[in-house]
């Protein structure tokens, strides 16, 4: 729904933002380790559609991979990647609309792609 991000974008409404961490944290694996987490509410009268994120990542060799998931989902919402050694910010969105009245957990997850050192240290998440 890109179309409709832009609209929205573009009428300037406000984000509430959820998070915000500077925590340095690292993995040494190819395997996805989480990293960082928080939890977050959604109600009917605050119904969120879109997090927008903003994450830095970097790594010491191979590919650095960064994975978002929302509670126990086991397929990444967004996912960043990159062969860069020094800290590098990426943004992005993805929808949220399908997530049901509740509290909800958002999950960090690194890995590497030949097992080296990956990092993250900004996170920044706001919804609309």
């Amino acid at each position: 729904m890109p179309d409709l991000l832009q609209m929205v974008v573009n009428l300037r409404m406000p984000m509430t933002a959820l998070a915000f961490d500077d925590t340095l944290v690292s993995v040494t694996s190819t395997t996805e380790t989480e990293v960082k987490y928080f939890r977050f509410s959604i109600f009917p009268q605050s119904k969120y559609t879109y997090c927008f994120v903003r994450v830095s990542l970097y790594t010491e060799g191979g590919t650095g991979i960064l994975s978002i998931y929302i509670d126990n989902e086991t397929t990444a919402r967004k996912t960043f990647s990159t062969n860069v050694t020094t800290e590098n910010v990426f943004e992005d969105y993805f929808y949220i609309g399908d997530l049901s009245s509740g509290i909800h957990t958002f999950r960090v997850k690194l890995s590497n792609s030949e097992g080296y050192k990956t990092y993250n240290k900004l996170l920044e998440v706001f919804a609309r």
